[in-house]
């Protein structure tokens, strides 16, 4: 892996997201426990894994889909939810040296 170029935080991990078969995706994870306003992590919400933007609102916290046939999904306090780390990078698995 000494050809492939980190983000400028050095990632705790690499979380592989599924798009589509033709063009498999990396992101790269700073743990965190916590993350501000508007920052883009991976979370844990009853059951299912996340990477959408925090957004904590007046009327409660939300994560939002940069994708916009996405609806936003509100974050209740009876809601089994965690927050694993920041987003601080990406990129494609043709990218990653030996990965097919």
């Amino acid at each position: 892996m000494e050809n492939l170029t980190f983000p400028l935080y050095r990632p705790s991990f690499l979380f592989y997201l599924v798009c589509t078969p033709c063009t498999p995706m990396f992101a790269w994870i700073q743990k965190k426990d916590s993350l501000a306003n508007g920052e883009i992590g991976i979370f844990y919400l009853n059951g299912n894994i996340y990477i959408k933007e925090l957004h904590d609102e007046p009327d409660g916290v939300y994560l939002i889909s940069l994708n916009q046939k996405y609806r936003p999904i509100q974050v209740l306090e009876s809601d089994s939810f965690k927050v694993f780390g920041k987003v601080i990078g990406k990129c494609k698995g043709a990218e990653i040296p030996g990965f097919h």
